[in-house]
């Protein structure tokens, strides 16, 4: 409940940050935070029923340890010409500290039930979602391929889900190969699902993609996206070292990345900073 109730605060702080500007722009700020706070609320509230249970738990603990120890005095007090002094010291050792145990044992039961579930949530995920792959992917391609990078694209309608609305309708384009081509329009009218089309994001309701005259419907998505590349408008910089960010599926050598980074004016810059087999610290390739 305390994950399910903090989810929406992360979102709408999340959309916040993306979206200052337009909020400021539009005087939407004491909306924002109204809301803000309302998410906050309401993602302390599991945190405030927790923290009460705990405390009623404790009270409980406490005195059932008071109620097991004046059952264990009134025992004394009746086998006290028959009870050994050294046996009675160690029962009172252990009531003193089963209270501590009893707490440990019920703190380590609740974070074994909620690993439980989160493993249990995630079971349930793999089970019920969708694989992306469908069983008419499977032609395989040249290792070659794409040699030339020419696209046609016929009578395209493509959306986001089989069950979902097309966000594409009806596109046809040929793109030549080496053609260089720029993607305009107002925000929301398909320029970001028309770049994730060719990498087969997009389900293909009609038409068809085809890059090299084969169609992309027939092409596993995996083989499809670790042969094509994109790259972004932000850079995306992944933990590991210069070599691994260049050739993550490691299908090059030193001396292909050597020769893109001399060819994009970059290779005295990786060296200055300590070679390929650097960690990949965009501080240390900024300042250099």
């Amino acid at each position: 409940m305390d994950l399910e109730a903090k989810a929406p605060l992360y979102s709408n702080l999340l959309e916040t940050l993306s979206g200052l500007v337009t909020i400021r722009a539009f005087g939407w700020t004491k909306d924002i935070e109204k809301r803000n706070m309302a998410f906050l609320d309401a993602s302390h509230r599991p945190f405030y029923l927790l923290y009460c249970i705990e405390r009623w738990l404790s009270l409980v603990i406490d005195l059932l340890v008071a109620a097991l120890a004046v059952i264990l005095v009134a025992l004394i007090v009746r086998f006290r010409h028959s009870a050994d002094a050294g046996f009675v010291g160690l029962a009172f050792i252990n009531i003193m500290s089963f209270n501590l145990t009893l707490s440990t044992v019920i703190i380590h039961w609740t974070a074994t039930e909620t690993s439980l579930g989160a493993v249990s949530r995630i079971k349930s995920f793999v089970g019920s979602t969708r694989s992306e792959n469908l069983p008419e992917e499977s032609q395989t391609v040249p290792p070659e391929w794409p040699p030339n990078g020419s696209i046609l694209i016929s009578g395209v309608f493509a959306s986001y889900g089989l069950e979902h609305q097309p966000s594409l309708h009806n596109i046809g384009l040929a793109i030549s190969a080496g053609q260089k081509i720029r993607v305009c329009g107002p925000s929301g009218s398909g320029k970001s699902s028309f770049v994730a089309l060719p990498l087969h994001m997009l389900e293909i309701n009609k038409g068809s993609v085809i890059i090299d005259g084969i169609d992309l419907s027939a092409i596993p998505r995996k083989v499809l996206r670790e042969r094509l590349t994109v790259i972004p408008q932000e850079p995306i910089f992944l933990r590991g070292t210069i070599r691994q960010n260049l050739d993550l599926l490691d299908l090059g050598t030193g001396l292909a990345a050597e020769a893109v980074l001399k060819k994009v004016g970059l290779w005295s810059v990786v060296t200055a900073a300590g070679g390929l087999d650097v960690l990949m610290e965009a501080d240390n390739l900024l300042s250099q």
